[in-house]
């Protein structure tokens, strides 16, 4: 589906089904729900470009009430071109990933138009992956990506237009981003180098059980903006090439049993790591550094770092450290002064 040829131009959703296929859903301007409860699309990969902004966050150019559209759909890839950024809300599981057809598997989508003398042309969409905001119609696009009932996958694109070529979610500028995994035991994982980036935004992953970063997944923010991690019934567990990244913006991350860090966690404010009813861990054990911040808090419910068999401190560069433990001690390893 194509309209308009201006950004103030809008398609407004009614109900689109398409089952077994995959719907490409494309305007200069924007896409906008009925607000009705029900799924606006239906499909396996729903493929997106707006020219300014796919469903309604605070804040929106069209000054009306935040409105998210509602999906049933397997895997998804949106390019909004502008300030209005993206507001979906997914009826069940969802992966962020390639929007391949089933068709033709060098295509999103591929349909058979009917001419007026009743032949037809094919016509198609090129392959499309990621989720990100850029500027062409106003910067600072935010992103919020929810699942009511399921999990929430990230994998870093290979499609044709591969909209980030080392991310899966990227919001322009200050654009914030909130990826959240709801429903019993619903899990929000990062895949290899499925990276979430905000240039200057606040970046918020939240799973009702596991949040899990894969090799070399990255959550990277600069300026101000802060970094948010929390695994409401379950663990937050990054490998060890995986990195929390901001600037001079705080880190918290919040888990139910175990935080486990494995690459870097760095920011020049302060960071928080509780586990509650777990262990601050360190995943490698190879001395590397594993956070870096002004000041950090440290709060678990057993212990920090590991003490006696397969002892294996957490390694910091802080300058102020404050931690309880009160089920299996603390092992810090501090690289500077303290």
């Amino acid at each position: 589906m194509s309209a308009g040829d201006d950004v103030l131009d809008q398609i407004v959703l009614g109900d689109v089904t398409a089952s077994n296929g995959n719907v490409s859903l494309s305007t200069p301007g924007s896409i906008l729900d009925t607000a009705d409860a029900d799924a606006e699309v239906t499909a396996n990969g729903l493929r997106v470009v707006a020219g300014k902004g796919f469903g309604l966050l605070a804040g929106n150019s069209l000054a009306q009430a935040v409105n998210a559209i509602e999906t049933a759909v397997n895997v998804l890839s949106i390019l909004v071109r502008g300030s209005d950024g993206v507001n979906v809300l997914e009826a069940d599981a969802l992966v962020i990933g390639d929007v391949v057809s089933l068709v033709d598997g060098t295509r999103s989508v591929s349909v058979r138009t009917v001419n007026a003398d009743g032949t037809t042309t094919t016509n198609t969409e090129a392959t499309q992956s990621d989720v990100v905001t850029t500027s062409v119609n106003g910067g600072n696009g935010s992103i919020v990506l929810r699942t009511v009932n399921g999990v929430l996958t990230l994998n870093e694109g290979t499609a044709t237009d591969d909209l980030d070529a080392d991310a899966a979610v990227v919001a322009h500028g200050g654009g914030n981003v909130l990826l959240q995994a709801q429903g019993t035991g619903a899990n929000l994982t990062l895949n290899a180098n499925a990276d979430v980036q905000s240039t200057t935004g606040h970046v918020t992953l939240l799973a009702a059980q596991h949040v899990t970063l894969s090799a070399a997944a990255e959550v990277i923010t600069g300026g101000a903006g802060t970094l948010t991690l929390t695994a409401t019934a379950g663990a937050v567990t990054m490998n060890v090439t995986s990195h929390l990244t901001a600037g001079a913006g705080d880190v918290r991350v919040a888990a139910a049993t175990d935080v486990v860090v494995g690459g870097l966690i760095s920011t020049t404010a302060n960071a928080s790591l509780t586990a509650t009813a777990g262990s601050i861990l360190d995943a490698d054990t190879d001395g590397s550094v594993d956070v870096i911040a002004a000041r950090l808090r440290l709060v678990a419910g057993t212990g920090v770092g590991q003490l006696g068999a397969g002892v294996n401190p957490l390694e910091t560069t802080v300058g102020t450290v404050s931690g309880r433990a009160p089920g299996g001690g603390i092992n810090l390893l501090e690289r500077a002064g303290l």
